[in-house]
């Protein structure tokens, strides 16, 4: 069944006629890998080996990785990494699920009272907890807000999960309504 990949070099619906008698003679194996594990491995690529590399270069690391591809305790192994033909958008999309993923990325909404300094004792708060904001949206006047409040909706960067509890307790602790997304 053909369907959309982040490996849609490798996508294939039919083996062409030159590489078949190839295939059978030299492959042993086929394995597969879900989409999350290929774009995992994208993320592993790029932060340890900075090699930028489409998703079908990053499928051998990704079977390997998810445990689709048994290797011997001791074997030495070789993974083809061929291809870097990444469009920016999706690269950016890898980034920041694989962050989220590895609770490097923190996102939330916070109700906030509509009133001068609100904003800045959420951020005084984040700061003191060493939180680094990386975008934050300030929404007024929207559907579902008592018309003296407002939302605001941050991403953060997070040193993991545990860093991301000792903000969530700072924030209840302080009286913060927040929702994490």
């Amino acid at each position: 069944e053909e369907r959309g990949s982040i490996a849609d070099a490798i996508m294939v619906t039919q083996v062409g006629e030159a590489p078949f008698p190839l295939l059978q003679k030299l492959v042993d194996e086929i394995v597969l890998v879900e989409e999350e594990q290929i774009a995992s491995a994208v993320l592993k690529l790029l932060e340890r080996k900075r090699i930028l590399a489409e998703g079908a270069a990053a499928a051998p690391l990704a079977a390997l990785l998810g445990g689709s591809l048994q290797v011997a305790e001791g074997s030495r192994v070789v993974l083809v990494v061929s291809g870097g033909n990444v469009d920016s958008l999706l690269l950016e999309r890898i980034i920041a699920a694989g962050l989220l993923k590895e609770g490097r990325m923190m996102r939330f909404s916070v109700c906030l009272k509509d009133a001068p300094g609100s904003l800045a004792g959420l951020l005084e708060l984040l700061a003191r907890h060493e939180a680094n904001v990386v975008h934050i949206r300030h929404a007024r006047n929207e559907g579902g807000l008592a018309i003296n409040y407002t939302r605001v909706d941050l991403e953060l960067e997070t040193r993991g999960f545990e860093h991301i509890k000792e903000i969530e307790r700072a924030m209840d602790g302080a009286g913060y309504r927040f929702m994490r997304r």
